[in-house]
């Protein structure tokens, strides 16, 4: 291998071998379409909140760091040829191998991304005057990152208006089941009825208490107080009491117990309940436009959620690996013919 095309090698071998490892590891965590609009945020976080797809973004932050690293190093021209070429063959393994062809938009803005952050770690490089090396691989990754949450945004649009209806029913789906556990639809019945019993009690002891405390803080009350006969005594004192009593945890479980009781003799169906909840959504105009544009909602949270993750990890992990790739590119430049 001649030493001048040693960089450019280097560099798209490096990034077709992180991007197959990083589609490696983004397969394993099994996360599809389905988990990223179906509300189960449970099922979602718990397969973004793990190793693999941790590992996942390491690697996607390895590409721009590699990237990164190149940049002074090696032409411009040959840094662009290099990570278009070691990108497209690695996107294009990848998708044979664990078929991600639902991914594609974000795919496409990866490529775009890197080619951006190309330009813009060019530019920068000239205004850095410590640390050049990894804040320029920063840079690059967290442009790429950029594009890729950006992807996602487009991706979410294009993928989830379609199936607008779908996502308002499982929307609707989680809010009925969000604190209910994994259960049945009866068992889901039961516990919201339990639920707002519960909820009930608590008001309705609440106002009796508050109804108490008014009547004992009138100025005809303090009279009473003051008054020494008998019966204004009893009266204080049975008031007092009654107070003492409302306000303790055993009135508050008795009265629970009692508005379950009743709560569940009530007959209640599902597709009731949620069309009293769809209802409520369309009686508040904020809850009504956001359920008339779910899959913008939805793919505004991917965006969010990507450059929260872009700055965590992508940014950090390419200012790492572009300093040392960057000392592996030096060193090839250097070397003896």
């Amino acid at each position: 291998m001649q030493k001048n095309n040693a960089g450019p090698m280097l560099l798209g071998i490096g990034v077709l071998v992180c991007v197959v490892i990083a589609g490696f590891f983004l397969n394993q965590t099994e996360l599809n379409v389905d988990d990223l609009s179906s509300f189960s945020f449970e099922v979602t976080m718990a397969k973004i909140l793990t190793v693999k797809f941790v590992l996942f973004l390491v690697f996607l932050g390895m590409v721009g760091g590699i990237t990164g690293g190149a940049i002074g190093v090696l032409p411009k021209n040959a840094i662009h040829a290099g990570t278009l070429i070691g990108g497209l063959v690695g996107a294009l393994i990848a998708h044979i191998a664990f078929d991600f062809s639902f991914f594609l938009i974000p795919i496409v803005a990866m490529l775009w991304g890197l080619a951006a952050g190309i330009e813009a770690g060019v530019s920068k490089r000239e205004e850095y005057k410590s640390f050049v090396p990894a804040r320029t691989a920063m840079s690059v990754a967290g442009t790429m990152g950029t594009f890729i949450a950006v992807g996602l945004l487009l991706w979410g649009i294009v993928a989830l208006s379609p199936i607008q209806n779908q996502l308002s029913d499982r929307f609707i789906g989680s809010v009925l089941n969000m604190g209910l556990g994994n259960m049945g639809p009866d068992s889901e019945v039961d516990q919201l009825k339990t639920a707002l019993a519960k909820n009930s009690a608590r008001v309705s002891v609440q106002s009796q208490t508050m109804l108490l405390t008014q009547i004992m803080s009138t100025p005809a009350f303090n009279d009473l107080r003051s008054n020494q006969d008998q019966k204004s005594r009893v009266f204080v004192a049975t008031m007092e009491g009654t107070l003492d009593q409302v306000s303790s945890s055993e009135y508050l479980q008795r009265f629970e117990e009692e508005f379950v009781k009743d709560a569940q003799k009530i007959e209640v169906e599902v597709p009731q309940v949620k069309s009293t909840v769809v209802d409520l959504f369309n009686q508040n105009p904020f809850f009504k436009a956001m359920m008339d544009h779910l899959a913008l909602v939805v793919s505004i949270s991917l965006l969010i959620l990507f450059l929260t993750l872009n700055s965590l990890i992508i940014r950090p992990v390419g200012a790492l690996s572009g300093w040392v790739f960057n000392q592996a590119f030096e060193s090839l430049k250097n070397a003896p013919k």
